[in-house]
């Protein structure tokens, strides 16, 4: 993934915990830990969440970078990330994402960005976030628009499975 390894055990782990959510309707996830060293990404803080949310540490050990997380969306839900979804693929740099729905595991890995621009949009991405629910038609197809801007501008989509 963008000249990581992604290992075999976390592969594993990733297709271990979509069926786990689908057989509970929970999301599960771990964070994306890089060892410097070896270019490897591992699994680490495997837990779960609930039917639409799973809060990650975000946290590796010593030593280790985090570089992103791995979450699954239960049903109703698809592999197309959130826009919390892309904000964190933007900070951290990777969001992989299992679907139920799909069948698939896909990993969002942020190109490079001028910084400037970067922050401009994760602002914007943030303020829609915080406004949730009590977004108006207009403003909700300026969302999913907004989403779609972000994925094809800032990232290159990997399918896992």
């Amino acid at each position: 993934l963008n000249s990581f390894i992604l290992k075999d055990e976390t592969i594993s782990l990733m297709k271990d915990l979509l069926e786990r959510t689908s057989n509970t309707g929970l999301e599960h996830g771990f964070d994306l830990c890089l060892n410097p060293k070896t270019r490897k990404l591992t699994s680490r803080n495997t837990c779960i969440g609930t039917n639409y949310e799973v809060s990650l540490k975000e946290e590796c050990r010593r030593g280790e970078t985090c570089k992103g997380v791995y979450h699954t969306h239960p049903i109703p839900f698809s592999s197309e990330p959130s826009m919390a979804d892309l904000v964190s693929g933007l900070v951290r740099g990777i969001n992989c994402i299992g679907s139920v729905k799909d069948n698939t595991i896909k990993c969002y890995v942020k190109k490079k960005i001028p910084e400037k621009e970067e922050s401009i949009v994760i602002e914007e991405a943030n303020k829609l976030i915080e406004k949730g629910y009590r977004l108006t038609v207009d403003e909700m197809f300026m969302k999913m628009g907004f989403q779609d801007y972000i994925i094809k501008k800032y990232f290159e989509t990997i399918d896992i499975k």
